[in-house]
């Protein structure tokens, strides 16, 4: 049966973000962004309110780099997340595969069945052996094939891989949640930083004084933003992936370890 699935794209290995390549996507992504933006604003934006605007988002040469930094995480983790979200598409791929879809659902499995999917496994490219749903499968299928291990046992074994799965897929999320962290944590800094400058004018025109208090909560107020922007993507990319894995447990019941257990108690 060859295999006719795409492979997962260049930001992820091992269906788990390359952090080094997401991360230099994420600088170079930020440097554009502040640089076109942030720091040609004074020569080419006229309007005050724009100006304005454009100074709250993306600072100037000085202070702006603290929103440079902050975006530098931000597309950091938007890149992980963009990972994610094709790992995710790559294990969808092996439902397509239907390895156990059968025209009669009670129609029980027995030991040639079992032979036939195992062969069918054993067919595939060593790339999609890589996909949760196959690898899953087969193991289950060798245990009751080579040791005719009953259902309550293969329940507990497919809970067991499902349950690696989900580690596995939480810790993936472990840098991604570092920059959530990091964000506000980031612009936190630079509210600090504004702060102790506009103390250190506090013998200076008032408008000194001010400017530098505005640019420091402008990097609080855009950092908090990003953050709330991020955390939105991350807990909806986390939801995905703990639904597949809760399909995967559910189609394995259904095609294969309820079918045995049907057969086995009749």
């Amino acid at each position: 049966m060859p295999s006719q699935l795409s492979h997962q794209t260049f930001l992820t290995i091992n269906n788990r973000p390359k952090n080094w390549l997401t991360l230099l996507l994420g600088v170079a992504t930020a440097l554009i962004l502040w640089g076109s933006l942030g720091g040609i604003h004074e020569l080419l934006l006229t309007d005050t309110t724009t100006k304005r605007l454009v100074n709250v988002f993306f600072g100037g040469w000085a202070f702006g780099l603290i929103q440079l930094t902050t975006y530098c995480a931000f597309f950091w983790a938007v890149f992980s997340l963009i990972a994610k979200d094709s790992t995710y598409r790559y294990q969808q791929q092996g439902f397509q595969l239907k390895l156990l879809e059968s025209s009669h659902h009670d129609h029980l499995l027995n030991t040639e069945d079992i032979q036939k999917v195992r062969e069918k496994i054993a067919t595939l490219s060593p790339t999609d052996h890589s996909l949760l749903l196959v690898s899953t499968l087969k193991k289950i299928a060798d245990s009751k094939f080579r040791s005719g291990t009953n259902a309550t046992e293969l329940t507990s074994l497919l809970q067991e891989q499902i349950n690696i799965a989900m580690t596995h897929m939480d810790t993936s999320y472990s840098t991604i949640r570092y920059l959530a962290w990091a964000i506000p944590s980031i612009g936190f800094i630079g509210t600090v930083l504004g702060i102790s400058a506009a103390m250190g004018k506090a013998n200076e025109a008032i408008e000194v004084v001010t400017s530098l208090l505005g640019v420091a909560f402008d990097t609080t107020l855009v950092s908090l933003l990003l953050s709330l922007v991020l955390m939105f993507f991350i807990h909806r990319t986390q939801e995905r992936e703990e639904t597949q894995l809760i399909e995967i447990e559910s189609y394995c019941l259904d095609h294969f370890v309820n079918r045995l257990y049907t057969k086995e108690s009749s």
